[in-house]
């Protein structure tokens, strides 16, 4: 083809959001082109690219025996669920759902197809051993989709699936394919080392990852030029045997170390020799000013009998003497759950069981993996009764109706902790913290006045969608609310701090019937009290040519409703939540540059959401499809 014909065009500038060299080169030479975030069209340069590679790749696959298969994208859930992995994968999993609701994955890779293959047309033993492989295009749901190609949610693979009737049939093909895969990277032009590896969920005795030595490279390894060996640096061994001293060991004894930023100046402080040191483990004593702390090592490294290794986000109290601790954890059925630990000194940790998670009663089946537990008391401040309280982030909840709508939910139950069985008596139903569209990994904590205090993610993990992320920032925290009980119900209420930042004060008191402009702003708190309705009313937010933020109150469902579909943020569904019968709706909103957090009916329900308008909408408006009573007070924020 004639060059003056080719689809070709080149770009003297990087875009912002590429990173590495390579994802350069190809966004300016033309030979991709991004549609979303880790998903990229092949241009015809680098179609060709890329076809040269798999022709390599080919070429050497078929030399070493192996025959050429492809297998289907679109897999069954069920082979998933037979396998152990639809949810032992992860979020990584893409998941969909046909006309008829059944449950299909975009294959991530094919063992589970490669194996139903198999088993149903090998009959004999006679029929092994043989290797298939395919060149195929795959789907994993990156947290991050980063470095081009190199990170994508949509790549393609070459994988092979080799079936042998003994171990020697298998490690000889081991290194048959070893040495293909070494002549592919070196046909290639590729600096590489093949390192051991962690078999990681696909299990196995040995692995090995053929490693691209680059700057820009996101794992260490260790090798050595003058041998074959290569390892990760989890899984590198050292040569040098270790001996036991016969030396007299000394008592413990806590030292002070000012200053001994190194071990060298450790040990010169010491005056010991460098060989005699560990670790230099930096230590503070705890002070009353608030400023120094005690950091200890690690207490708890592995995970209890029937569970996975997904454990994490301890919440730590005390209580008559005694430190305890809830962490989040999943159990080896794949059910996320909440344990108990005891420590005395806060250095070594007892595990005294589950108190809570999906299929302990009284809840089924209540999703993979409990996130960010919390544990706390509050007295109900009209009974006087003191009410225990387990917050958690459940992940694997599908949504019902209004609820559980965002990716992965955070909400609370009420019940009672006993801490000899131990178990957490649960007595409500799940209750979402937030109704919005970003809010996640809640934590609370007790200050100085007593309050129990709450402040939680504005994001949900892996959503990256948002425009923000080309600018390098992501998602933030809400603002600090202080927890109350009042009759039974949880409410949430900004801290009496926040009225230190408010300034110039303007009012709106009338009755709407249509449209009104109530002002303008970007960055505020307002209060607004509706009274005296019959029909559909609310507030339209941060207004210009194509963005509006809508508060709404539908009057036959009775549901507060919030719509940020206007705007460039990715999910545009709309939130709800049922008011029931109501005379009178007030609302304390605050509103930043890229938020809103909606407080209603002083804290009974909250809306947290991440909004994304035109940069001049500031309008302010007020709607009813009848009659309504409306008062505002409004602060701008002071500078």
């Amino acid at each position: 083809m004639r060059l003056s014909k080719a689809f070709l065009k080149t770009y003297k500038e990087s875009p912002k959001e590429a990173e590495l060299a390579s994802h350069q080169l190809m966004l300016r030479t033309s030979m991709i082109k991004q549609l979303t975030r880790g998903v990229y069209s092949y241009l015809p340069l680098g179609y060709r690219v890329l076809r040269k590679i798999e022709n390599i790749t080919r070429e050497e696959m078929n030399r070493a025996g192996a025959q050429e298969i492809h297998m289907p994208v679109l897999q069954p859930a069920s082979l998933w669920e037979e396998s152990g992995r639809w949810f032992a994968y992860g979020p990584e999993l893409m998941r969909i759902k046909d006309r008829n609701e059944r449950e299909f994955a975009l294959g991530p890779t094919h063992e589970e197809v490669v194996t139903d293959i198999v088993r149903n047309m090998v009959s004999s033993y006679k029929d092994l051993p043989f290797n298939l492989y395919q060149i195929q295009t795959k789907f994993r749901d990156e947290i991050r989709p980063r470095f081009g190609l190199m990170r994508g949610r949509e790549f393609v693979m070459k994988d092979a699936y080799s079936f042998h009737i003994n171990q020697e049939s298998l490690d000889e093909e081991y290194q048959n394919m070893k040495s293909a895969y070494e002549r592919i990277f070196t046909r290639c032009g590729l600096n590489f080392r093949a390192v051991e590896a962690d078999s990681g969920s696909i299990g196995g005795d040995s692995s090995n990852e053929f490693m691209v030595l680059a700057e820009s490279g996101e794992d260490d390894i260790l090798y050595d030029d003058s041998s074959n060996y290569a390892a990760n640096i989890e899984k590198a061994q050292s040569i040098i045997e270790l001996k036991e001293s016969n030396e007299e060991k000394l008592p413990k004894e806590l030292v002070k170390t000012p200053h001994a930023k190194t071990i060298e100046d450790l040990a010169n402080f010491l005056n010991i020799p460098k060989e005699k040191t560990v670790k230099a483990v930096m230590l503070k004593e705890i002070t009353e000013d608030g400023e120094n702390f005690e950091r200890f090592e690690p207490s708890i490294v592995n995970q209890p009998d029937g569970y996975t290794r997904h454990i994490r986000d301890p919440k730590i109290w005390e209580k008559d003497g005694k430190y305890y601790a809830v962490i989040g954890i999943q159990s080896e059925k794949l059910e996320g759950k909440t344990v108990l630990y005891s420590s005395e000194d806060l250095k070594d940790w007892k595990f005294l069981g589950e108190i809570a998670g999906g299929n302990k009663e009284p809840l089924g089946d209540f999703g993979y993996m409990w996130e960010c537990p919390d544990y706390f008391q509050l007295k109900d401040e009209k009974t006087g009764k003191i009410m225990d309280i387990l917050a958690a982030c459940p992940q694997g909840l599908e949504p019902q109706g209004d609820l559980y709508n965002n990716k992965y939910q955070s909400g609370y139950f009420f019940g009672k902790l006993d801490y000899e069985k131990p178990d957490f008596e649960i007595t409500s139903e799940f209750t979402e913290l937030d109704r919005g569209h970003d809010f996640y990994a809640p934590q609370t904590m007790e200050d100085d006045k007593g309050r129990r205090i709450i402040v939680g993610w504005m994001g949900v993990p892996e959503e990256e969608d948002y425009p923000t992320v080309k600018n390098e920032w992501l998602h933030c925290l809400t603002l600090p609310r202080e927890l109350k009980v009042i009759d039974g119900v949880l409410y949430q209420l900004p801290i009496e701090e926040m009225k230190g930042i408010r300034g110039e004060k303007t009012e709106f008191n009338g009755t709407v019937n249509g449209e009104t402009e109530a002002g303008k702003g970007t960055v505020y708190e307002m209060i607004v009290e509706f009274s005296d309705f019959s029909d559909n009313f609310g507030l339209k937010l941060r207004t210009g040519e194509n963005s509006e933020t809508v508060i709404k109150f539908d009057y036959k469902e009775k549901k507060l409703i919030l719509d940020r579909s206007r705007g460039e943020q990715p999910d545009k569904k709309p939130r709800k939540v049922y008011l029931g019968d109501i005379e009178k709706l007030d609302l304390r909103i605050f509103v930043d540059n890229s938020s809103v957090e909606v407080f209603v009916n002083g804290g009974k329900e909250v809306f947290s959401s991440r909004i994304f308008p035109q940069k001049n909408a500031d309008g302010i408006k007020i709607f009813s499809e009848g009659n309504v009573n409306v008062k505002i007070e409004k602060w701008e924020w002071k500078d």
